[in-house]
């Protein structure tokens, strides 16, 4: 029997995940109208109607979630990773190259949320559904479509390149 993360346990309501949509496409984006973007690329992924306000989206969240209690919470997750994976990553023959976000300098940005926004696209999703929501390797492989080795190599790399994108961020600013 596979451990589920808490987080998946305990997200049941709309507003809830909502929330869980909302701060993890802002993690990953650092900017409310790619956040918007990614919810939108989600919830139209899964057949509901985006960009309808907020009613009908917690409707629509509320319709995918008849029936089993974490399914709905876990495709309306995986729909956001996919989502955030087709819009950082452009397709070339079989090779995938990565296009990294834009950055919008904000002065009141804490350091970490810019060294993130540094990451290639796939270490920073990965980082951000493990250190920040929590998530086993083996949950972020299913959201992700990654092998679970993939997944804890990508996680490995991401989090020494953030050590020292925040090192290095931390040496300038005090010496």
């Amino acid at each position: 029997m596979s451990r589920t993360s808490e987080i998946l346990n305990t997200v049941r309501s709309p507003d809830q995940i909502f929330k869980l949509l909302y701060i993890t496409g802002y993690r990953l984006t650092a900017n409310h109208q790619l956040t918007a973007e990614l919810i939108d690329a989600s919830i139209s992924a899964l057949n509901l109607q985006g960009r309808q306000g907020h009613n009908k989206l917690l409707k629509g969240l509320i319709r995918t979630l008849s029936g089993s209690n974490n399914i709905g919470v876990k495709a309306i997750l995986k729909a956001l990773c996919t989502a955030f994976i087709n819009k950082t990553t452009v397709q070339c023959g079989r090779d995938h190259v990565t296009t990294p976000l834009p950055i919008y300098e904000d002065f009141c940005k804490p350091q970490i949320q810019e060294a993130l926004l540094h990451l290639p696209p796939m270490e920073r999703l990965l980082v951000v559904l493990k250190d920040i929501l929590g998530l086993t390797y083996a949950e972020m492989a299913d959201l992700t479509g990654l092998e679970k080795s993939d997944v804890s190599c990508l996680l490995s790399v991401g989090r020494l390149s953030l050590r020292e994108l925040l090192d290095d961020r931390w040496l300038k600013a005090y010496t």
